[in-house]
């Protein structure tokens, strides 16, 4: 149990499992879970970014990764994984950010924790991806 007896992932999880989940014992998913509200399921990827900016520097892989996917989620209603937010982003946001990208898809794949990432640019990164979020859903607060 998460803290409150409130587990704010656990609207992702669900969505993730009835939109891309694979059944491999028992009923069909869609027999088990109802579909999630698509406000709460964006309430909860918005929850694993809410903080990027002061979080980043800390966890670069996770936060540069999962702002990818709720980026992709907003503009283009893709259910995905961080490897594919990543991957979409790497070819939808300015290119100065692309090997920050790339350095986080290769750590994510190859499960290593890389760090010689600029801090700088994380942060503008983080900067970046919040403004883009907020221009045209006001989600999160600068």
């Amino acid at each position: 149990m998460c803290e409150n007896g409130e587990d704010p992932d656990l609207a992702a999880h669900i969505t993730i499992t009835i939109s891309r989940g694979i059944c491999i014992f028992g009923k069909p998913i869609s027999d088990i879970f109802e579909p999630v509200p698509p406000r709460y399921y964006l309430e909860s990827i918005i929850n694993d970014v809410v903080n990027a900016k002061e979080e980043i520097l800390d966890s670069p892989i996770y936060i540069i990764l999962n702002l990818c996917r709720v980026l992709y989620y907003l503009k283009e209603g893709a259910i995905c994984s961080k490897k594919e937010g990543g991957e979409w982003a790497y070819s939808n946001v300015p290119i100065q950010y692309a090997e920050i990208i790339k350095e986080a898809l290769l750590s994510y794949k190859n499960a290593k924790s890389i760090n010689n990432y600029n801090p700088e640019l994380l942060i503008d990164f983080a900067n970046l991806m919040i403004k883009e979020m907020n221009s045209s859903y006001n989600l999160l607060t600068s």
